[in-house]
């Protein structure tokens, strides 16, 4: 019996819509993987992503309200088991080491084409640490 290979579930807590619905649109199109959850922001991953157990989170870093760097802490805090990589287009070295330091296991820049976050997904869920060249 052929069974169908593991699906990587994966929510997005990003502000920006189009940056949301992209993300989205690319996991949901993207075989052996599935965007169980899209947030605009922290607040709202807070209430929903503990629900849908997600094993990869694409963190967005700032955000009206909570940073996403408060909402690792406070994820990792009810949801242990799931991974957390942050997005962002910012490669200030604090704020990297402010992520890291809160529960983020990986750390990428938007501009990272597609299939590199899609391989740097797999990656983290294998128990690896993906980084952008530019910020390892």
């Amino acid at each position: 019996m052929n069974r169908p290979p593991p699906v990587v579930r994966v929510a997005i807590v990003e502000d920006l819509s189009l940056d949301r619905d992209n993300l989205a649109g690319l996991l949901n199109s993207t075989p052996g993987f599935a965007c169980v959850a899209a947030c605009a922001s922290a607040a709202e991953a807070l209430e929903i992503l503990p629900r849908c157990h997600p094993d990869i989170v694409l963190m967005d870093i700032r955000m009206p309200g909570m940073t996403g760097i408060e909402c690792v802490s406070r994820l990792k805090a009810v949801s242990s088991n799931t991974q957390i990589m942050m997005l962002t287009a910012l490669e200030d070295h604090d704020l990297i080491f402010r992520s890291l330091a809160a529960g983020a296991m990986g750390y990428l820049l938007k501009k990272t084409p597609g299939p590199k976050l899609l391989e740097a997904i797999l990656e983290l869920h294998a128990g690896g640490a993906p980084m952008s060249g530019q910020i390892a």
